[in-house]
């Protein structure tokens, strides 16, 4: 009885060192592939935003650069496993009139539903994309030509699904409509 229980737990164990042995080692350290992509947003004729906000006028248009980029390389190397963007969403989104840069500054951090942030008054034309290869997009949005002077909240969100889960990202970039 104890040599068949030696032998049995002896079996196990050499199996299990095998099976370890033979499982392939990730650069990542991780069991899974790391996102092949990842997903930025800009405002090429604002890389840095005014204090006062983005100046705009009513009825104008404001255009964003969304790029799908390789990851650096600490985080991916030529033999880590990559998952492709099964689906990536991008788009803008037009709230306001608020009464201050502050006032739109509070709004960081809440999601796109937020009753804080009042209705859509505005929004982009959705970019779809997929696959594993950098690309940028441009996206114009044109801004109602009814809107009141006064602070708008333009909401970037950006979304990426992949087969091992997704990651999002939004950008809060306060816009200053005058008289």
């Amino acid at each position: 009885m104890f040599k068949r229980f030696f032998l049995m737990t002896f079996a196990v164990i050499s199996l299990c060192f095998l099976c370890a042995a033979c499982a392939p080692t990730l650069a990542n350290g991780h069991g899974a592939p790391v996102a092949c992509l990842a997903l930025d947003n800009d405002i090429p004729a604002h890389h840095d935003i005014p204090l006062q906000g983005i100046p705009a006028q009513a009825g104008s248009s404001i255009t964003i650069t969304w790029g799908l980029y390789k990851p650096a390389p600490d985080v991916q190397s030529p033999t880590t496993p990559v998952d492709p963007i099964q689906r990536a969403t991008m788009q803008e989104l037009l709230f306001g009139p608020f009464s201050s840069r502050n006032a739109v500054d509070h709004l960081s951090g809440q999601n796109a539903g937020a009753s804080s942030r009042g209705p859509v008054l505005a929004s982009s034309k959705l970019i779809v994309a997929s696959g594993c290869k950098a690309q940028s997009f441009a996206s114009t949005m044109m801004l109602p030509k009814n809107l009141k002077p006064g602070y708008y909240d333009l909401y970037l969100t950006g979304s990426s699904f992949y087969a091992s889960g997704s990651s999002d990202t939004t950008s809060e970039i306060p816009i200053h409509v005058g008289p």
